[in-house]
C-alpha cells in the first residue's frame, strides 16, 4: 500500500470524525495515564479555571488537526462543540494568550515526559497487535541475542527572526549552514517506533546528544524482552558515519552492546591497528580484523554488497565477530528507514512549524509530536511508519493484522 493511501485512513480516523478521536484516546488509556501523572506532579494544585489535563488534550487535538498557529485553533475550538468535549472544556475555552503562556509550562512538559515513558512500556505488551515481520537480517540478529536500534538526527530549518533560539548549523545533505534546530532520535529497529529523542540547537553536533540518548536507552532493555525471541537481548545500534567516536564504541564494547557504522576516511587516525585478512570465497564480502588501542578484542571491517543483485559496495565496521557479514551489511542498509521516518514526520506533522517562539515552546512541541506518534502507534496497527518491514526480503509490502 502506498504511503499516501495509508495516510488517508489516518485522516479519516482522527481528523474528520471527532468522535473517533475520543475513541482513540480512550482506547489508549490516555485519560487514565494523564490523571495519574498529573496527580503525581501536583500540576492542578493551584489551578483556577482550566486543568492541566484539558490543556494537554487540546494541545494534542491541535497537532492532530495540524494547526501551525494558536489563533486559528482557538477560533475553531470556540465554534466546535465536539472539540470542546474532546478537550474537556465546559462553556468557556482558553484564549490565545492563555495558550501562549501554557505551552512552555514546565509542569505540562513533565506530565508529557511521564506519559511518553508509560506508552514506551505499554507497547511491548501488545505482542499480538504489533506487526511481527522482522526482515531476514533482523531475524538473524535476534537469533544471535541482539535487538536492533537506529540513531540519527534531522535538522529543522527555522526563521531566525521568528524563533530566536534557531542557531546556525551545518547540514550535510545540503552541504551548507542555516538557522535551525535539531531532533535526535533513537528508533526501535524492528517495528520502527520512537524509543528516545532529544531536541537541540542547530549548532550542536550529533555526538554529545547521542551519548545522552544511548545512556537512557539502557533503561528500556528490560521491557524489550517482551518482544524478543530470546530471554535477555542486548542492543545492537546501527549508526550513521557522522557518529564515529572511538571512546563511545569502546564504552559500548564494555557494556556488551553490538554496533555497526560505515567506514570512512580518517575513521581511526591515531589508533594503532593490526589488520589480518580473513579467507573468503569468490563474490563473498571481504573481512579484516582491526585491532584498536586499549580494546579487549578486535573490531571487524566488512566490505561487500548486501545484495548481489546491486552494484553498491558497502564498507562497515562492527564489534561483532560472529554475525554473518551479509547480515551486518544489510542492517546498515536498512538504517535508511530512520531517514524515511524523518521524511514522514516533516510531511505529516507540524514539527517544522513550532507553536511558540521560545526554546521551551519548541521542547513542548517536540514532546507533543513524538508522544502523539507513539500513541497512534499503540492504537492503530496500520499506522504508516510500520508498513515498511519485510520489504527488503520479499519486495512486497507486509500484511498486518488490525
Amino acid at each position: 500500500m502506498l504511503t499516501r493511501q495509508e495516510i488517508h485512513p489516518l485522516k479519516n480516523e482522527l481528523r474528520h470524525y471527532p468522535s473517533r478521536t475520543v475513541k482513540v484516546f480512550k482506547s489508549t488509556h490516555l485519560d487514565r495515564i494523564l490523571r495519574k501523572h498529573i496527580h503525581e506532579t501536583e500540576a492542578d494544585r493551584n489551578r483556577k479555571e482550566f486543568s492541566c489535563e484539558q490543556w494537554i488534550k487540546s494541545l494534542f487535538l491541535m497537532q492532530i488537526q495540524r494547526f501551525e498557529a494558536v489563533r486559528p485553533f482557538v477560533r475553531q475550538l470556540e465554534q466546535n462543540k465536539a472539540w470542546q468535549g474532546i478537550c474537556g472544556f465546559r462553556g468557556n475555552v482558553p484564549t490565545q494568550g492563555q495558550y501562549s503562556r501554557r505551552i512552555p509550562d514546565q509542569r505540562i512538559q513533565e506530565v508529557l515526559v511521564r506519559t511518553f515513558s508509560t506508552y514506551q512500556r505499554l507497547i511491548p505488551m501488545k505482542q499480538n497487535k504489533l506487526p511481527n515481520t522482522p526482515s531476514r537480517a533482523q531475524l538473524t540478529l535476534l537469533q544471535h541475542g541482539y535487538y536492533p536500534f537506529r540513531i540519527d538526527c534531522t535538522s529543522l530549518k527555522l526563521s531566525a527572526g521568528r524563533y530566536p533560539y534557531a542557531s546556525w548549523g551545518y547540514v550535510a545533505s545540503e552541504k551548507k549552514t542555516f538557522p535551525s534546530a535539531r531532533i535526535h532520535i533513537i528508533q526501535e529497529g524492528v517495528h520502527g517506533f520512537i524509543v528516545d529523542y532529544g531536541p537541540s540547537g542547530g549548532h550542536e553536533h550529533e555526538s554529545p546528544i547521542a551519548e545522552v540518548l544511548l545512556n537512557e536507552t539502557e533503561e528500556i532493555t528490560s521491557w524489550l524482552v517482551a518482544n524478543s525471541i530470546i530471554d535477555r537481548p542486548r542492543p545492537f545500534v546501527v549508526f550513521d558515519r557522522g557518529y564515529w567516536k572511538t571512546d563511545r564504541f569502546r564504552g559500548l564494547d564494555s557494556r556488551q552492546w553490538g554496533w555497526s557504522i560505515p567506514w570512512k576516511r580518517k575513521t581511526l587516525v591515531g589508533v594503532q591497528m593490526e589488520i589480518l585478512d580473513f579467507s573468503c570465497e569468490e563474490n563473498s564480502p571481504i573481512e579484516v580484523l582491526v585491532w584498536g588501542s586499549n580494546t579487549e578484542k578486535p573490531w571487524r571491517r566488512i566490505i561487500g554488497r548486501p545484495d548481489l543483485s546491486h552494484d553498491g559496495i558497502w564498507d562497515v565496521l562492527t564489534n561483532d565477530l560472529l554475525l554473518p557479514p551479509s547480515v551486518v551489511l544489510q542492517l546498515q542498509k536498512e538504517r535508511w528507514e530512520i531517514e524515511t521516518f524523518f521524511q514522514w514526520l516533516k510531511q505529516h506533522t507540524t514539527i517544522k512549524r513550532p507553536l511558540g517562539k521560545s526554546w521551551m515552546c519548541f521542547v513542548t512541541h517536540c514532546l507533543l509530536v513524538t508522544l502523539l506518534h507513539i500513541i497512534l502507534f499503540y492504537s492503530l496497527p496500520w499506522f504508516p511508519p510500520m508498513a515498511k518491514l519485510s520489504y527488503f526480503v520479499t519486495g512486497e509490502p507486509a500484511l498486518f493484522q488490525p
